[in-house]
């Protein structure tokens, strides 16, 4: 099964700044397979790290106990499909 997430980029690509938004990351979306998914790490309120299988991390943007529900709620899902 597939969910998306935010990825914190670590690069900007727009200056926030200048268009007079005071944003301090910029993220792009992008869908992730949950069984790539090795386990979520809480770092910050709205900050996580998201560690899959290959042994890659990212840094990706919501509150941990919201993430780690959708999670549960989509394997759930799964496991019921395989039923």
């Amino acid at each position: 099964m597939w969910f998306e997430i935010e990825i914190m980029l670590r690069d900007r690509i727009v200056n926030w700044q200048e268009l007079g938004i005071d944003n301090n990351y910029d993220y792009a979306r992008r869908m992730v397979r949950l069984e790539d998914v090795y386990y979520l790490q809480e770092l910050t309120s709205d900050v996580q790290a998201l560690q899959f299988q290959d042994g890659t991390s990212v840094y990706i943007r919501g509150n941990y106990e919201e993430l780690r529900d959708k999670l549960l709620h989509i394997e759930r899902d799964a496991d019921d499909l395989d039923l």
